[in-house]
C-alpha cells in the first residue's frame, strides 16, 4: 500500500484513491486465481483482502473529509493572509489620498492667485502707457521709439482676456484661469485621467476622501449592537434601542465583540 501523508486536499484524496485501488485489485487477483483452479490461495488471505478493502474504502471517506478539512484550513489562512495584506495597504490610506487631492487644490488655488495677481500688473501698466498717450500698436513690428517701445495691444487670444500691453517685442495679456483650469481637466479626460461627473457638490471634499478606509466601528465610539434573531443580520446604532423596538424588529442586543469578532 502507498501512504503518503501530506496535508495537500488533492494529494490527500488521491493517495486514498490508490490504496482503494490497490486493495480492489488485490481481492479480484484472488478471487480470480481461486476460480481458475489455484489452490494456494487461502480462505484467511481472501478475507485479509476484502478486510483490507473495507477499511481502506472507509480509509477513503476519511480522507475525503480530511480533504476538506485542508481546504477550509487553506481557505481560512488565504482569508487571513488577504485581510492581512488589506489593512497593510488601506490603514491611513485615505488620508494619503486626501493630501493628494488637497495638493492639486492648493496648487490650483496658487494658479488662480498668480492669475490675478498678473492679470492686475497688467491692468496696471495698461492704464499707465493710456494715461502717458501710447497708442494701440497693430504691427508686427516693435512699437516705435517715440513710445518708449511700448504699445497697446488690441485683443488677445483665446483664453486671455481684454487686451493687454507691448513692451519691445514682448506682448503681455490678461489671462483667463477658468479657461486653462478647463483645458487642464480636458487634457486629463483625453489622457483618459477625468471623466466629469454631472450634478456633484463639493461637500466636505477632502474629508470625504479620507474617509475611503474609515473604520466602520472606532474603539472610542459609543456604538449599539443587534442581531436579528431570524436572519442573523447585525445592525448597529448610536443610541440603545427601547424593549419595543427589539420585539417589532426581532432583535437581541450583542457586545462589540460579537458584533465584529475582534
Amino acid at each position: 500500500m502507498t501512504t503518503t501523508p501530506t496535508e495537500d486536499p488533492d494529494a490527500i484524496i488521491a493517495s486514498a484513491e490508490q490504496e482503494a485501488q490497490e486493495a480492489a485489485q488485490l481481492v479480484e487477483t484472488l478471487e480470480g486465481k481461486v476460480r481458475s483452479g489455484d489452490d494456494t490461495v487461502t480462505h484467511e488471505e481472501i478475507s485479509n483482502a476484502r478486510r483490507l478493502l473495507d477499511f481502506v474504502r472507509l480509509r477513503r471517506e476519511g480522507a475525503a473529509v480530511k480533504a476538506a478539512k485542508a481546504r477550509e484550513q487553506a481557505r481560512r489562512q488565504a482569508c487571513e493572509a488577504l485581510k492581512a495584506e488589506i489593512d497593510a495597504h488601506t490603514a491611513g490610506e485615505g488620508e494619503v489620498l486626501a493630501q493628494h487631492l488637497g495638493g492639486a487644490l492648493d496648487s490650483l488655488r496658487a494658479f488662480v492667485a498668480a492669475v490675478n495677481e498678473h492679470n492686475e500688473r497688467v491692468y496696471g501698466w495698461r492704464a499707465r502707457a493710456e494715461e502717458l498717450g501710447v497708442p494701440v500698436h497693430l504691427h508686427p513690428t516693435t512699437p516705435p521709439a517715440e513710445h518708449g517701445r511700448l504699445g497697446l495691444a488690441k485683443n488677445g487670444y483665446t483664453g486671455w482676456t481684454g487686451a493687454g500691453i507691448i513692451a519691445g517685442r514682448r506682448q503681455i495679456d490678461n489671462l483667463d484661469a477658468n479657461h486653462f483650469i478647463s483645458r487642464a481637466f480636458e487634457l486629463l479626460r483625453a489622457e483618459g485621467l477625468f471623466r466629469p461627473v454631472e450634478g456633484v457638490q463639493a461637500g466636505d471634499l477632502l474629508a470625504d476622501v479620507a474617509n475611503v478606509d474609515f473604520d466602520r466601528a472606532p474603539a472610542d465610539g459609543a456604538l449599539f449592537f443587534y442581531r436579528n434573531q431570524e436572519t442573523g443580520a447585525v445592525f448597529r446604532f448610536d443610541k440603545p434601542k427601547d424593549q419595543d423596538f427589539l420585539t417589532r424588529g426581532n432583535l437581541v442586543a450583542i457586545s462589540r465583540q460579537e458584533a465584529w469578532g475582534e
